[in-house]
């Protein structure tokens, strides 16, 4: 028996048993990031369901209504329904960067994010929610690269026809 020729073999079946783990271990890698890439899509569409009909249940449903036309203006409201719209206004805003850490973390799918930065843009270009916006953008709240991205959109959106609640 020649132990050289059967140490050989033991190391050339070790290499075949790495490699073999490795094409595994990518398989594995592959199915699991397609599987979170889903999952935050479908966490997302979720969450704006939800927000959507908890909006609907709310008492100052008619004023937010008003808020998306494109005849309402910032100072058509009353000081009590600024105060409301501006928190529907940030929460609108906080889901949307909440989607831009997903998608430039590579979790959220480009083709959802740009719908959404596009939607995020034609939003804050309301007559009515434009006002706002201007002074929210200088809290320290939204991060410089979010703003960047939601201002691209609203160019985007100049040069697109129609509004957002059509």
């Amino acid at each position: 028996m020649n132990w050289d020729a059967i140490g050989s073999v033991a190391e050339l079946l070790g290499a075949a048993g790495v490699i073999v783990s490795l094409l595994y271990l990518s398989y594995q890698i592959r199915t699991n990031t397609k599987t979170v890439k889903a999952e935050a899509t479908q966490t997302t569409y979720t969450g704006w369901s939800e927000f959507n009909y908890e909006l609907s249940k709310h008492p100052n449903a008619i004023e937010i209504d008003r808020m998306w036309r494109p005849d309402s203006y910032w100072n058509d409201f009353s000081d009590e329904e600024k105060v409301i719209l501006g928190w529907v206004c940030r929460s609108i805003v906080e889901r949307f960067e909440a989607e831009f850490s997903l998608y430039e973390a590579g979790i959220l799918k480009s083709e959802v994010w740009e719908k959404h930065r596009i939607y995020c843009g034609s939003f804050v270009s309301l007559p009515a929610v434009s006002t706002w916006w201007a002074s929210e953008k200088e809290q320290p709240i939204c991060s410089e690269s979010f703003i960047e991205e939601i201002e691209s959109a609203e160019q985007h959106r100049s040069l697109t026809a129609g509004s957002i609640h059509e």
